[in-house]
């Protein structure tokens, strides 16, 4: 059989592309035959049809295409949730729910502005990296219909008050299936916070065409070695990955303790709250 694909290979690409995928439909047969069988021998079983989360074929495609790796790394953000608690009331009166997804949009935007090869997207056919000046963040929403992933456009330049309003009321359409198209395009990098769902992190698949994707888990308290003393410090999980032919192992570290840096010293990110 292999001999024979050389052959076709020596004759002509398309008399091979054609060979193999013959013999791959027959043994796919061959295989459902046996789990038919297989089945019937062990126990009842039956089929139901798969629709698939919305945006499960973009993520295939993603998945193929991308070369994708991850950085893992942890953000102290013990002060950072000290701040979001002083400031719940306040931020309440003015008709906003503050929470650290909002935190970790601004921290995002202004790390990518540092680090501009992870708000980009590839041509591969040019042999080009555009890079985009503007930072549209999607942010990933649990719905009944699977996570749907709409976008706050010029993350850079709104305060965290309004980021928070604006998260709020984007979330709340998404649900309630009332996004426009709008809302759901245009997003440069996308954020996956499963935190509120628990588990200790989780590799994200890239929202093809972006380039990279964050991932964050549940944060917990740890004991940690702080001013050279063990103290319980809450630390937030946080999974990087990214299209590794726009970025190597080291650029994407890089971008990782940027970000971490921003989330553990809030006082930046406070300016304009």
């Amino acid at each position: 059989m292999h001999e024979q694909l050389l052959t076709d290979f020596a004759h002509g690409k398309r008399t091979a592309l054609a060979r193999a995928i013959s013999i791959v439909e027959n043994r796919r047969e061959g295989y459902l035959d046996l789990l038919s069988a297989t089945h019937a021998k062990l126990g009842h079983a039956h089929r139901i049809g798969i629709t698939g989360p919305p945006g499960a074929g973009k993520s295939t495609l993603s998945a193929a295409l991308i070369p994708h790796v991850t950085h893992f790394d942890k953000a102290d953000i013990t002060e950072l949730d000290a701040v979001i608690r002083r400031n719940l009331d306040a931020a309440r009166e003015r008709g906003v729910t503050l929470t650290l997804t909002s935190f970790l949009l601004k921290a995002a935007a202004l790390a990518l502005q540092e680090h501009p090869r992870f708000n980009a997207s590839l041509d591969p056919a040019a042999g080009e990296l555009i890079l985009k000046r503007y930072y549209h963040l999607g942010i990933a929403v649990a719905t009944d219909r699977g996570l749907i992933v709409p976008v706050i456009h010029d993350v850079d330049k709104k305060p965290l008050l309004d980021l928070a309003r604006e998260l709020a009321a984007l979330a709340q359409r998404v649900r309630d299936g009332k996004a426009t198209l709008d809302d759901l395009r245009g997003g440069t990098f996308t954020i996956t916070n499963i935190g509120a769902l628990g588990g200790t992190g989780a590799i994200p698949i890239i929202n093809y065409p972006e380039v990279a994707i964050l991932g964050v888990a549940r944060a917990r308290e740890e004991a940690v070695v702080h001013d050279g003393q063990i103290r319980p410090r809450l630390m937030l999980p946080l999974t990087l990955t990214f299209d590794h032919r726009v970025a190597d192992g080291a650029d994407g570290a890089r971008f990782a303790s940027d970000l971490v840096s921003r989330l553990e010293h809030p006082d930046q990110l406070l300016l304009d709250l």
